[in-house]
């Protein structure tokens, strides 16, 4: 009996360590992804970064030599479209109280959509404090990716580095100053819930996609049983601009990180801008399987075809 207990006491020791160990991983995990090895990545890839800001990072896909061509086969009144991939909330909380100290993702997989994006105008934009080095890791308020990761002031950053995309990006492809340039928004999980803020708040949002995203917080929040955002915006709440654009919501209807209830009372779009249903749950699909692989196929049957 003695050492029975001895062996329950040191398994239990060795569960304290390995649980101490876990909540250190995501910091661990975001060095070897973040920073700049995820950059050269990207770049590797032929994205080149375009960050203005010290918080949030940018990317955008390098034009190749035929691209001009392809541009000027659009027309001269037809609008320039540009998709941007907006990642979702990164790095997992490993007890539901602690966040981790890096928000960085483990598995990015917006980045994964665009880069599977075949597209001319492909652009990435990370969350605030993502992929950052230790410096500025240490002035981005932890915040940005906790209660506030929906607030005005992670608004404020992701609308502003999407406008320096633009300006970057007509001085990259030097296409006359008159041509309209339009955006699709792309948001994965929590990068959802951010697109659909952004398409509410700007006048050049043509296509909203959103993957197993939470669009009702409050509902999502309760469902989980976790911490309100309290200083976070809700896109739920009415807003007349989203209704004037196009969009496609999908769930997994096996995911149970955001359940398609998550949709809550989010009913900001206007059925007759749409062709198909607003609203596609996915049978088989969970929060992170399926969507990269068949991100093609369900890029034919939206706004962004």
């Amino acid at each position: 009996m003695l050492i029975s207990f001895r062996i329950i006491k040191y398994t239990r020791f060795l569960i304290v360590l390995i649980g101490l160990n876990l909540i250190n991983l995501p910091l661990a995990i975001g060095q070897t992804l973040g920073g700049d090895n995820f950059v050269e990545q990207f770049k590797g890839a032929g994205f080149l970064e375009v960050s203005s800001l010290p918080q949030i990072k940018v990317f955008f896909k390098a034009l190749n030599h035929r691209d001009p061509e392809r541009i000027k086969q659009t027309g001269p009144a037809e609008p320039i479209r540009m998709t941007v991939y907006i990642e979702g909330d990164g790095a997992a909380w490993r007890v539901r109280q602690v966040p981790p100290r890096d928000p960085t993702p483990q598995n990015p997989i917006a980045a994964y959509l665009a880069l599977a994006d075949s597209g001319v105008f492909v652009a990435y934009m990370g969350r605030p404090c993502m992929y950052l080095d230790r410096v500025n890791l240490e002035q981005c308020p932890n915040t940005l990716w906790t209660d506030a990761r929906f607030s005005g002031a992670a608004l404020a950053l992701s609308n502003k580095a999407l406008n320096d995309l633009i300006e970057r990006l007509k001085k990259e492809a030097l296409f006359e100053p008159s041509r309209t340039l339009l955006l699709n928004l792309v948001g994965y999980s929590g990068g959802g819930v951010l697109a659909a803020l952004l398409a509410s708040q700007r006048a050049d949002v043509a296509c909203l996609i959103t993957l197993a995203s939470p669009l009702d917080i409050e509902v999502w929040a309760k469902m989980q049983k976790v911490a309100p955002l309290s200083r976070s915006l809700n896109p739920a709440y009415p807003e007349p601009k989203l209704s004037q654009v196009q969009q496609m919501h999908w769930y997994g209807a096996e995911d149970r990180i955001v359940p398609p209830q998550s949709l809550g009372r989010y009913r900001n779009w206007n059925p007759e801008l749409n062709q198909d249903q607003v609203i596609q749950v996915l049978p088989n699909f969970n929060h992170r399987d399926y969507w990269v692989r068949d991100w093609q196929s369900l890029k034919d049957r939206s706004c962004l075809n």
